[in-house]
């Protein structure tokens, strides 16, 4: 089954934070109780993203708390990214000489400086949460797990206005040689069109499937 936007972002970050690689990290810098604090707190917004994602549609309000709550998560996450490089500084900076040692405490990238500097943002952050946390409320939502949630199929036709598409040309040639041309005479059971949602994936299909050379060349359509 596949999971939402928002709750999978918001579950990628949790196994970072819960990482045991990020535990040695939490005690090198003194950050273990605020990362708790950003994990409890993440975890009980997750837990009602599933049915926000599903009423976005009916409410402005809560489509635009969806998206700071993925902000939110996409922050977190940095700060997570900016400790593992500062551990892999870390490293290096154990195999170098005393002397650097101390240029490099006084340069702006000593270890107090970082830990004021982070700690500002774990403070921002946890601010940000709570108060996403918080105005979660107003929209009465329920908590919801992937296994007792449908997920219903988006409904798309097969009708394209192809004046309104620009650029796409050398895709669609790409796509139906494909499908006229297989590799060594095969047949070709599925072919996927991935990417990100917004792309056109959709709207790539359907200039392929209305080409009148793909309707001449199959007995059988069917969208």
């Amino acid at each position: 089954m596949a999971q939402s936007f928002a709750f999978g972002i918001a579950g990628q970050v949790l196994e970072k934070l819960g990482n045991v690689a990020y535990e040695g990290i939490c005690s090198a810098w003194g950050v273990r109780k605020e990362f708790e604090k950003l994990k409890d707190t993440l975890a009980a917004i997750r837990a009602v993203v599933l049915d926000a994602e599903q009423q976005q549609a009916r409410s402005q309000e809560l489509s635009l708390w969806l998206q700071r709550f993925k902000d939110a998560c996409y922050d977190v996450e940095d700060l997570i990214d900016e400790f593992e490089i500062q551990a892999l500084r870390r490293q290096v900076l154990e195999r170098r000489s005393t002397g650097r040692k101390v240029r490099h405490f006084f340069s702006g990238s000593n270890p107090l400086a970082f830990r004021f500097r982070m700690g500002c943002k774990i403070k921002k952050a946890n601010e940000m949460l709570n108060e996403i946390a918080a105005n979660k409320a107003k929209f009465h939502l329920t908590e919801k797990h992937e296994t007792n949630v449908i997920h219903r199929e988006r409904e798309t036709y097969s009708f394209v206005k192809t004046s309104s598409i620009i650029g796409r040309d050398e895709a669609k040639q790409h796509l139906q040689n494909f499908l006229m041309n297989p590799t060594d005479g095969e047949d070709i059971p599925v072919l996927p069109i991935v990417g990100i949602g917004g792309i056109g994936k959709t709207t790539l299909a359907q200039l392929v499937f209305n080409e009148e050379s793909v309707k001449s060349h199959f007995e059988l359509r069917t969208w």
